[in-house]
């Protein structure tokens, strides 16, 4: 409370059984300037209550303004931005810690978590970049002795994973982190996103499972799990589901909830129920506008009314992808793919020439990467250009020859089905775990009825399970 320029703080530890008191504490602070010096007062003598020792409450403490910031101010946006992150709303986290950032430019928390947002996820949300992430962290890894050991180890963990590439070293500080504040359940989710990049998948399944344990709204957990579950693992599809369905029971207006779940119901041949989850994502997308420029759940779709065969949809869906990012040519030769299944060759070629066309554009504006070289083989191939198209595959692959799910899309597209199976088989021994995107891709309709593709897509997605 406030009375002039005098604050009052004060604390009640209650018994949560019973709702007895346990004890009570209340500070003063004469200005505002001192009121994050209360409030870290106020903080030890509950921390005393509640029977920590004082050498460790010693240890482990720094004055709040220096662990966070001196201006309440910036303290608001960082408090907003979290509680933005905890929701995975990225975007929004985003904003908040850059006011933060420029109210106190020194504030090295706000300075950190921005830095590993920007690392994170600079390849798959547009607006954040990798080195500018790189760059936060080692700015704020400097000032890392003035913090608290939660905030300290947590920096050092990041630092360690994008600047030092050095994942062990990551995992052992947020295993410390862990072991002074095992409540924290953000902390159990940044141990099972490390897990999972070491590729230790069931250690990272069961520190998401004690995040969500801790804290069942914790929506970017779940998304974690998903990850791991569909897109890491590959073929626990159904645990995904399961998961799935518990994080929109907690959150039914979550954006990646229902993403993921269509996902999973892909995986299954649950079409119609996939339909109703993407259809959802895309309408809490729209509402809430997640993420401008994101256009995955806009091809998901295009794929389950291609597979269902309403092509007039799919096309819609599909070109809807050039509409939101028109960076994204993709839309095009997707929907000259949905447009040759329905028999309309006329439009077909048109949007294949137009997917060419934008292609070619991209290609002269910047360095050419393989994977670009394979899509606009696959382009050619598709507009009868098919020697110039196979030509350019192969210069692709002879500069990255990793690209063996991309060969199989341009093998199938070429006429060669077994060829392409082989290819496939070859991405799964060297790592390639997006078995439900296999399964579904536009470009291997023509492998449905292959035996041989058949069986590998039964052997790779398990059905059924009930989530560990």
């Amino acid at each position: 409370t406030r009375l002039g320029q005098r604050y009052t703080l004060t604390a009640e530890v209650l018994d949560p059984a019973t709702g007895e008191m346990l004890a009570s504490e209340i500070v003063h602070a004469d200005s505002r300037e001192k009121v994050l010096d209360a409030l870290d007062e106020l903080t030890r003598r509950i921390r005393r209550h509640l029977g920590e020792a004082m050498a460790a409450i010693s240890r482990r403490s720094r004055p709040l303004k220096h662990v966070t910031t001196a201006s309440l101010e910036a303290l608001k946006y960082y408090s907003v931005a979290d509680e933005h992150l905890r929701r995975a709303e990225y975007e929004e986290a985003r904003r908040f810690l850059e006011s933060a950032l420029k109210v106190d430019s020194s504030f090295t928390a706000a300075k950190a978590v921005l830095g590993r947002m920007h690392f994170e996820l600079s390849e798959y949300v547009e607006g954040f970049d990798r080195e500018v992430g790189k760059r936060l962290l080692a700015e704020a890894v400097k000032d890392v002795d003035n913090l608290t050991d939660q905030e300290k180890y947590g920096i050092l963990a990041w630092y360690a994973q994008a600047v030092e590439n050095d994942l062990p070293r990551a995992i052992q500080y947020t295993k410390e982190l862990a072991t002074l504040y095992p409540d924290q359940s953000h902390v159990h989710n940044n141990l099972a996103f490390l897990y999972g990049q070491m590729g230790r998948y069931q250690e990272a399944i069961r520190e998401c499972q004690t995040a969500i344990r801790l804290d069942p709204y914790l929506m970017i957990a779940y998304n974690n799990l998903s990850n791991i579950y569909m897109f890491q693992l590959g073929s626990e599809i159904d645990s995904a589901r399961v998961w799935c369905l518990r994080q929109i029971a907690h959150n039914p207006e979550h954006f990646w909830a229902y993403y993921h779940l269509g996902w999973a119901y892909l995986g299954m041949d649950s079409l119609k129920q996939a339909q109703q989850a993407l259809e959802k994502a895309y309408e809490l997308h729209n509402r809430w506008k997640i993420l401008p420029r994101f256009t995955w759940h806009l091809s998901r779709l295009g794929v389950v009314y291609l597979l269902q065969g309403d092509y007039r949809r799919s096309i819609d869906f599909f070109l809807k992808i050039v509409e939101v990012n028109p960076s994204e040519p993709a839309g095009y030769y997707f929907a000259g793919v949905a447009a040759e299944v329905s028999g309309d060759t006329l439009s077909a070629r048109q949007y294949f020439r137009q997917f060419v066309r934008e292609m070619r554009q991209l290609l002269r504006r910047g360095p050419v990467g393989p994977e670009q070289q394979i899509y606009l083989a696959l382009g050619l191939i598709r507009i009868g250009e098919r020697e110039q198209g196979w030509k350019l595959c192969q210069q692709a692959c002879a500069r990255d020859t990793t690209l063996h799910f991309e060969k199989a899309r341009v093998l199938a597209v070429y006429g060669k089905p077994q060829e392409a199976i082989d290819e496939l088989e070859a991405a799964v021994r060297h790592g390639y775990r997006n078995y439900v995107w296999m399964k579904i891709h536009p470009d291997f309709l023509s492998l449905h009825r292959e035996p041989r593709f058949i069986a590998l897509v039964n052997r790779l997605l398990k059905r059924g399970q009930d989530a560990s």
